[in-house]
């Protein structure tokens, strides 16, 4: 591979569809929501070119004012039922993380998921000594795409921005806020390429991502064993 960067020094992840494949339980839930609030809901494909926002800021956008709220309280009746039910990651999910912890980098997830959930997702995978830091909605002053999550995040682990600062993210809101809180946007999948603020290191899944760490690594140590002979 080409044009691969240097090391990063801290990487955070979104959560749903860059670790962990949550899109069918996603939209069976929010199907369920719409029904017994009496409209239908998009197709499945439609769903997963929708924006990742966070629960609340999407419901607003495809409820009405009035029943809005009525829906993110649905959702979590219904989530608390089934939500682990059939949660899986994306196979090179667990090699990522054991890559980067084995190089010391420091790793974090910020999501627009309600922190309760996510929590509750990272203890089922056994993941959280992987992480230095777990930001989940409403957390900081506003959820992505705003800047408003990482910079949180950053601050609770007592880090700044910056380009040696990698989000990884599978959607246009992850690289949006990447960009506004001056980090590195890396993209895991081919979505968040399509809009203006794009990726600057894109994979097209987890295999790629995990191939051009390992490349990344691999270069770094012959560039140390230069400098020291």
């Amino acid at each position: 591979m080409k044009n691969l960067p240097s090391c990063p020094k801290v990487v955070f992840f979104d959560w749903d569809g860059t670790l962990v494949d949550t899109a069918a339980q996603g939209y069976k839930i929010i199907s369920e929501v719409m029904r017994q609030l009496g409209h239908t809901f998009i197709t499945f494909e439609a769903y997963l070119d929708s924006p990742s926002l966070s629960l609340k800021d999407y419901f607003a956008q495809i409820l009405m004012p009035s029943e809005w709220k009525k829906g993110v309280d649905l959702f979590y009746q219904i989530a608390r039922e089934y939500r682990l039910e059939a949660l899986s990651f994306f196979s090179q999910s667990p090699s990522i993380l054991e890559l980067l912890q084995k190089n010391n980098i420091p790793m974090g997830i910020v999501s627009n998921k309600e922190s309760f959930f996510l929590n509750l997702e990272v203890d089922h995978f056994g993941w959280r000594h992987f992480f230095k830091v777990i930001v989940g909605s409403g957390e900081a002053k506003e959820d992505k795409p705003s800047a408003a999550p990482l910079l949180y995040a950053l601050e609770k682990a007592s880090l700044k921005p910056g380009s040696e600062v990698w989000f990884v993210g599978d959607s246009q809101v992850d690289m949006s806020c990447a960009h506004k809180a001056g980090c590195y946007p890396v993209s895991v999948g081919l979505h968040a390429s399509l809009y203006q603020e794009a990726p600057i290191l894109q994979a097209n899944n987890c295999a790629e991502f995990y191939a051009m760490l390992v490349e990344i690594f691999e270069k770094n140590s012959q560039n140390e064993k230069t400098n020291c002979s």
